[in-house]
């Protein structure tokens, strides 16, 4: 039985052959037109290619893999042909054979336009989380304030008030004459006239320096007669 087992397995090991190197095709995202040389592709692939051959100041690589069961049955293969410039550095990709569609090499603006994608990737998650801090819950019948604006009104502009001393008592005046024309009857009525007049520049006097006759002062202001007072001018 044992030896029957051990022929069987000898003879599927026979059946079972490859060719090629079994490469990584995954590694095709990092080749770069103009940039990734065959060395690094080499390596990017995990391999090193089955073929390479030198047309005029170009290279021609081959990746290549292949496995079957039994003579001229293959079940998997897999091909990658690349192209690469006078300098060394990848060019094209000239024939693929059971490739991902997703895996191909990238242009220099693919390249650097996913570096900056993963470079603002990497800020972003080294950033600090931003703390929020809860409102206080308001509370029942508590009315939100809202701010209002409010239009500023014109600059107060500075002034003052002077006022002026009381004008002296008018002299000259006139005494009324009496019937019997006496000096005392005479003198009396220019004595009483002179009073009245007196009496009545005093109370204008009075009037003109009182705060109601003066309403740009201060209501309780003490109004000094020769004394100026700084004002302001209302809107």
């Amino acid at each position: 039985m044992r030896l029957a087992v051990l022929a069987v397995s000898a003879a599927l090991l026979s059946a079972c052959t490859s060719t090629g190197a079994s490469f990584q095709s995954s590694g095709l995202d990092r080749i770069v037109v103009g940039r990734t040389t065959m060395e690094q592709a080499s390596g990017y692939l995990g391999a090193h290619p089955v073929d390479v051959w030198r047309q005029g100041d170009t290279t021609l690589a081959r990746w290549a893999y292949k496995g079957s069961v039994a003579t001229d049955a293959v079940y998997f293969r897999q091909e990658a042909w690349l192209r690469f410039g006078p300098d060394g550095t990848f060019q094209r990709m000239e024939n693929s054979v059971n490739l991902p569609l997703n895996r191909r090499p990238r242009t220099a603006e693919e390249a650097d336009q996913q570096a900056r994608a993963e470079d603002a990737a990497r800020q972003e998650a080294s950033r600090p989380p931003v703390q929020t801090v809860a409102a206080p819950a308001a509370t029942e019948g508590a009315s939100e304030a809202v701010p209002v604006a409010v239009q500023a009104g014109d600059a107060i502009q500075p002034a003052s008030l002077t006022i002026q001393p009381p004008a002296p008592a008018a002299s000259g005046a006139k005494p009324a004459r009496t019937r019997a024309g006496s000096a005392p009857a005479r003198r009396a009525a220019t004595g009483k006239a002179r009073s009245g007049q007196a009496k009545k520049s005093t109370a204008a006097a009075d009037r003109s320096h009182s705060p109601a006759a003066n309403p740009l002062l201060p209501a309780g202001t003490r109004v000094i007669p020769g004394v100026t007072y700084p004002v302001r001018k209302g809107n």
